[in-house]
């Protein structure tokens, strides 16, 4: 087999870490000046270096902003059903899969396949430690706002994350 063949097979996973506010973003976002279609996941609304960009590059970009607060920890639910590769349906409000409220008024929603994604499809997570805020959120959802997470949290939490 030439390695050609291999590297068109491959899917890459790759985990960009930094300090804050040092570039990571503006970094990644450059691909769509190059042609590369990016899913953005915008998890703490940061996404506002984007609108930087040229307006072509900006087109290259599909946004799924998700509202994810302690009390309602969405982020960690939709992230998961979109990295399951199934068709996701995810309305424009909430960034709820399948969101009643939002069918039932007709609201819009944006569906997605990341089975279906090729090698100039991206998926960028911006970013992952409010993803694993909104997990512990998840798992200790209803506790006390003075609760401390116990070995068993903290074992879900693991789980969760290693899942993604």
């Amino acid at each position: 087999m030439k390695l050609s063949d291999l590297a068109a097979r491959s899917v890459s996973h790759t985990l960009l870490f930094g300090d804050s506010k040092s570039g990571k973003s503006t970094l990644v976002s450059k691909l769509a000046n190059q042609g590369y279609k990016l899913y953005w996941i915008s998890l703490d609304n940061g996404h506002g270096i984007l609108y930087k960009l040229p307006a072509a590059a900006q087109d290259n970009i599909d946004i799924i902003v998700l509202p994810d607060v302690k009390n309602f920890p969405v982020a960690i639910d939709t992230c998961r059903k979109l990295l399951s590769g199934n068709e996701t349906k995810l309305c424009h409000f909430h960034g709820v899969v399948e969101c009643t409220p939002c069918k039932t008024n007709s609201q819009p929603f944006s569906t997605y396949h990341f089975n279906k994604n090729g090698p100039k499809d991206i998926v960028v997570f911006d970013h992952l430690t409010q993803l694993t805020d909104s997990c512990m959120a998840l798992i200790t959802k209803g506790k006390d706002i003075d609760y401390k997470p116990k070995l068993d949290d903290w074992g879900s939490l693991r789980f969760y994350m290693q899942r993604l």
